[in-house]
């Protein structure tokens, strides 16, 4: 198995604490935790041991704190990530908590178990050749066809269509 590291900066400013946090833990150190004096950080550490105590920061963070504290649209503005797919803080129960939360009405499709609502944030988790979308692509589910089976997610201002 080959190993790639990632090591240029496209999003935040080579200052970020982000930036300085990830080169941190690519070398195994600990995250820098608060910002230079003077400096506004963009990193905040919120250590919880218990799994449903996460689960709650994570909702408050989402629906409450980030958005007032800077003026970010929960939908469109903020991104979710787990190293996980099952458990409390796993993809799927985040997925279903935060849509509950910030998205709860609509026309719903099902599958896998899944209910999927006209402007959810959906991710590409695998290449598409045939339609241009790539893994980790993100979207927005614009429109669901029930008696189709179909559904259509917006790219970056182009619609893409499902089965």
């Amino acid at each position: 198995m080959e190993t790639i590291i990632l090591t240029e900066i496209f999003r935040q400013a080579q200052e970020s604490l982000i930036i300085v946090n990830a080169h941190r833990v690519n070398r195994g150190e600990f995250p820098q935790l608060k910002p230079q004096q003077g400096q506004r950080s963009d990193f905040y550490f919120i250590e919880k041991d218990d799994p449903e105590e996460v689960l709650g920061v994570i909702k408050e963070l989402c629906v409450k704190r980030l958005p007032n504290a800077f003026r970010l649209n929960p939908l469109d503005d903020i991104q979710v990530m787990t190293p996980m797919h099952r458990g409390t803080v796993g993809v799927a129960n985040l997925n279903a908590e935060l849509q509950v939360l910030l998205n709860p009405q609509g026309k719903v499709i099902t599958r896998g178990g899944r209910l999927f609502r006209v402007n959810d944030k959906v991710m590409q988790i695998k290449n598409n050749y045939e339609k241009d979308v790539f893994n980790g692509d993100i979207g927005t589910l614009a429109a669901i066809d029930i008696e189709e089976q179909k559904v259509q997610v917006k790219f970056e201002g182009r619609t893409v269509d499902y089965e």
